[in-house]
């Protein structure tokens, strides 16, 4: 199975949820305005379910890598 993501992009993820956690932790703002355009932040919930995810597909990429995956096969077969 050829995974999707490699390590280096899946960790650089990892990064990025994790600086936004901390960016959100150290300021209460939640949205902003810049002229007529509204911006909303994700919220903390939103980032720990992202990094949740990024950190679940390097599990899975490291155990694929380790020959530990538990994924298998389906054949599908179709009777008339």
């Amino acid at each position: 199975m050829t995974p999707i993501w490699t390590k280096d992009e899946i960790k650089a993820n990892i990064d990025d949820c994790v600086k936004g956690l901390k960016l959100l932790a150290a300021t209460s703002l939640q949205s902003y305005t810049i002229g007529d355009k509204s911006f909303t932040r994700a919220s903390i919930a939103e980032l720990r379910k992202l990094l949740d995810f990024w950190r679940n597909e390097l599990a899975v990429l490291e155990a694929i890598e380790g020959g530990k995956s538990n994924i298998q096969k389906i054949r599908t077969r179709f009777i008339d």
